[in-house]
Order: C-alpha cells, then sequence, then structure tokens
C-alpha cells in the first residue's frame, strides 16, 4: 500500500512539473508511464498467464473456457467485485471504445469475485455482455467478460485492482497499467487517467501491429 500512495504522490509531482514547463501531453504520458512501470515490475518478471484462471457461468457453477481463442487476446483489463474506483475505469474504457469502436475485438475484460456469498453471472445478448449480482443487472458491457479465480491470489502477485495487462502473442503479460489514480483535483486527475489509458492502449496495439 506504501507503494501506492508513493505512486501517486510522484504522479502528482510530475504532472504539475510537467505542466508548469509547458510540456505537451505526449511528455506528460511517457513520465506517468515511468512511474506506473516501476509497480508493476514483479508481475511482469512472473510471466503471469490469465488462461488457467478465467471462467464462464457464474460463481458460484463455473464452467471451464474451452475456446479461449474466440475472447480477445491482446489486452486484459483485471477488476474485482469490491474494487470502488474500478467501475470509474470502466467508464473509461466505455468511453474509449465508443470512439473507437474497433477496440472491441482486442480487449477482454476480468473480474473476480471478492466474496462468494453472492451470486454473479455474465449473460450475453446479441453484441452486449451483461453481469448480474443476485440476478440483478448490475451493469452491461459492449465488450466480453469472464471471471477470474480468487486462486491467483495465491498463485501471483496481481494482487490489487483495476489492472490494465498488455499482453503478447503468447498471452504473456508485457506491461501494464495499474490502479486508478484519486486525489481531490478530481476534475484533472479523471482526465488524466482517461488519456492515460487511452494512450497506452493504442500504444501497444500499435507496437503489436508494426511488429
Amino acid at each position: 500500500m506504501k507503494n501506492i500512495y508513493l505512486l501517486i504522490l510522484l504522479t502528482i509531482a510530475t504532472i504539475d512539473f510537467a505542466v508548469s514547463q509547458n510540456q505537451n501531453k505526449e511528455t506528460i504520458l511517457k513520465e506517468w508511464e515511468r512511474f506506473s512501470n516501476s509497480e508493476a515490475d514483479q508481475i511482469l518478471k512472473e510471466g503471469l498467464n490469465l488462461k488457467p484462471y478465467l471462467y464462464k457461468g457464474t460463481n458460484l457453477n463455473r464452467q471451464s473456457i474451452n475456446n479461449f481463442e474466440d475472447y480477445p487476446q491482446k489486452i486484459i483489463f483485471y477488476w474485482t467485485s469490491e474494487c470502488r474506483y474500478c467501475k470509474k475505469e470502466l467508464d473509461d474504457l466505455e468511453k474509449i471504445i465508443s470512439e473507437q469502436p474497433y477496440l472491441k475485438d482486442s480487449i477482454l475484460v476480468v473480474m473476480r469475485v471478492d466474496k462468494q456469498n453472492k451470486e454473479w453471472s455474465i449473460q450475453k445478448d446479441n453484441d452486449f455482455y451483461t453481469l448480474y449480482k443476485e440476478k440483478k443487472d448490475f451493469m452491461t458491457l459492449s465488450i466480453p467478460i469472464l471471471f477470474v479465480s480468487e486462486k491467483i491470489l495465491d498463485e501471483s502477485s496481481l494482487k490489487s485492482a483495476p489492472n490494465t495487462l498488455f499482453l503478447d502473442d503468447n498471452q504473456k503479460i508485457v506491461s501494464m497499467k495499474s490502479g486508478y489514480i484519486v486525489t481531490t483535483r478530481k476534475s484533472e486527475f479523471d482526465e488524466m487517467n482517461y488519456e492515460f489509458l487511452k494512450w497506452k492502449i493504442n500504444k501497444h496495439l500499435d507496437s503489436r501491429d508494426s511488429g
């Protein structure tokens, strides 16, 4: 937790300095990336592959994924059912996709259920995916969503959420966008969170296409 607070302070200081020096948005985003990457080092070293942890159905009646190739495998957005700020990051993700609809083919959302005393389920209707909590509509997304097993907590360093995971062709995580920066300067940082996520997504996909 101390590392997260340090990251927030460094990010604020970096953006303040960049703005004061009239640096452009690209420079500010690169500085943000430099600090955020330090938080992800351990996860990247592990070479984590999420496929063994993913399932569909419900958290109380789990079904294996036998057709993983039918799901997007370039970017995974990882969140948890009790994460206070994950929904804000998901809102940013949906906004980005509304601006760039072709991104739907590259992004998969996965959710870890924190408390197993409630049933969570997913239903696909045409091109939309609805997440239900206790059979009540919780949210609807335009991109595929799966569940991720809580075993990942014991078998990897991926503990916190939200995290956007950027994958190579072997589904190995090669970079990350960790967390959602929250400060009293709400409007400014809401915009920066959105811009940083959008920049990271497009940067990763551009590098894969050029590679």
